[in-house]
């Protein structure tokens, strides 16, 4: 009889055993598929920063072909105004000569 209550009792403690394993095995499955689900939450968010950085990058590329078409523009106007601005300065000076001296009224 002692033989079957030791085997019993061996019996109880493996099975209260597999009971802590299987608890830690459940435990360790459920932080293993929120890892999972984390992982899967990341790679999404790590997708959208990628599109948005492309996105951004676009704009940023059409903004500067903007700057560089109106720095162009910009500068085909001062080449054409440069010199219908100096034609007037001539103009000026050739027409209205500076007076070089304040004439006095006789007393």
């Amino acid at each position: 009889m002692d033989v079957l209550a030791e085997k019993d009792r061996q019996i109880e403690s493996l099975s209260l055993q597999e009971t802590g394993l299987n608890e830690l095995i459940r435990q360790k499955d459920e932080k293993l598929q929120a890892a999972a689900r984390e992982i899967r939450q990341a790679r999404r968010d790590v997708a959208n920063a990628q599109e948005q950085l492309d996105q951004l990058k676009q704009s940023v590329r059409s903004l500067h072909e903007k700057v560089q078409t109106s720095e162009r523009e910009n500068a085909e106007v001062l080449r054409t105004l440069t010199p219908l601005l100096q034609q007037l300065l001539n103009d000026e000076d050739e027409v209205a000569p500076m007076p070089t001296q304040v004439s006095e009224k006789p007393e």
